[in-house]
């Protein structure tokens, strides 16, 4: 019993031990480029103007009744804003 519960613990340590890994990396470059939690700097920055900034504002529309929920006029001469956020792998074949 004792062989088959060391070989359990193991192969959970081979699932756990590579994401500590990664949370440890990531929170690294955290701290060191200072970004939030751990400073003031934002990660969202660069998509900011192009796509995350436009999608609140239609979203603020749609949610007080000036806009519809699922088209937006007012970005590149009209967007399908239901696939903003999600992959389209259909477009890309």
């Amino acid at each position: 019993m004792n062989n088959s519960s060391d070989k359990k613990g193991r192969k959970i340590a081979s699932y756990i031990i590579p994401g500590i890994i990664t949370l440890l990396v990531m929170v690294f470059v955290l701290i060191v480029k200072g970004i939030w939690p751990f400073g003031s700097n934002r990660i969202d920055l660069f998509d900011n103007m192009q796509q995350v900034a436009p999608l609140y504002a239609h979203l603020w529309d749609a949610m007080h009744g000036n806009a519809s929920v699922w088209f937006d006029w007012y970005t590149g001469l009209g967007t399908n804003v239901s696939k903003i956020g999600r992959a389209s792998w259909r477009e890309r074949v």
